[in-house]
This record gives C-alpha cells, structure tokens and sequence, in this order.
C-alpha cells in the first residue's frame, strides 16, 4: 500500500503480511512462522499474536510506531530498522531518522495529542448535551434512565 499522506493503523494476523511504502521509508511487517513447533514448551513457549501498529504521514516525514510485535522499517537512503512493542521511529522528509526522542518526534506527537484533545472534548460535549436532553427539559428515556 502506498501512504502519501494521512494515517494507517494496523493488527496483522500471524499469518499475513502488510507494506507500506511513503516517501521516506519502506515498512514491513512479516509474515510470522505460524505452525512451526518450538522445542520449549510450557510458559517459555513463544506465542503468536497480531502485529499491532501506527503510520502517520505528513510533510515533515514518517512517523511508524509499534504498539505490538516487531515492525521493520527501511529508510529511503538510511540504515534499515526493526523497531519492537512501544517503540517508534520518525523518517524525515531531509533523509535523517530519530528513535523516540527527536525534536520531530515530539512535534508530531504534540499534532496528535492536540487532535486526541479536540475530539475527546467534542464526545464529551456530545455526552453532556445527550444526558442533558434525556435528564433534563428534552425527551423522556425510554429505559428510564
């Protein structure tokens, strides 16, 4: 899948795979070795889940956050990474990468709290004005509530 701007969340099944392609890298999350038996078994048994993870693409470059599961990332013109769960990785549009602590990294995470404020104040608000209707001056609930 090719990203030119915009964000992709993803869960990958074990045994699938997804790419995608922006600007500033190549990500990469392979497929898993589903049906193989390990010879430890017990609690130290490896298990099998779904790759859970976070692209967001913006001007200023690539942001590619693991929420679960490995991801590789392939930088355009930069050193190939695997980043693991809770890791991230910004991809700047100049050819320069950061690894969770980078001025850029700070700023595109500032973008999304600034938008996770703005529409947790906007179902707040929806709430209010839904418990107000049915409490208040407006329609009866049906349940009573």
């Amino acid at each position: 899948m090719k990203l030119s701007e915009g964000t992709f969340a993803f869960s990958v099944v074990p045994d699938s795979s997804v790419r995608i392609i922006t600007k500033e890298a190549d990500i990469i999350v392979a497929r898993q070795a589903v049906g193989s038996f390990s010879l430890v078994a017990g609690k130290g048994a490896p298990s099998y889940s779904n790759v859970q993870g976070l692209v967001i693409r913006s001007n200023k470059g690539t942001l590619v956050q693991s929420m679960a599961g490995s991801i590789q990332v392939n930088g355009k013109n930069l050193q190939a990474r695997i980043i693991d769960s809770g890791e991230s990785l910004f991809a700047a549009a100049e050819g320069t990468q950061s690894e969770g602590t980078g001025v850029a990294l700070r700023e595109e995470k500032n973008v999304l709290l600034k938008q996770a404020l703005i529409l947790g104040a906007f179902f707040t608000t929806g709430t209010i004005i839904a418990i107000d209707t049915f409490r208040g001056h407006g329609f009866k609930s049906p349940s009573g509530f």
